[in-house]
């Protein structure tokens, strides 16, 4: 794969062994007091 650095501009091949696609994924999100508060991000 083909990828370009945003600051430096500068492009180079990534390599890799395989692509996952994971559409409509969502991240962990841990068990901690106040993580959904609105203030936080990703809630």
């Amino acid at each position: 794969m083909r990828a370009r650095g945003i600051d430096s501009g500068v492009e180079y091949d990534e390599p890799y062994d395989k692509l996952i696609l994971a559409p409509g994924a969502e991240p962990v999100r841990p068990q901690l007091p106040g993580i959904d508060l609105p203030a936080i991000l990703g809630s």
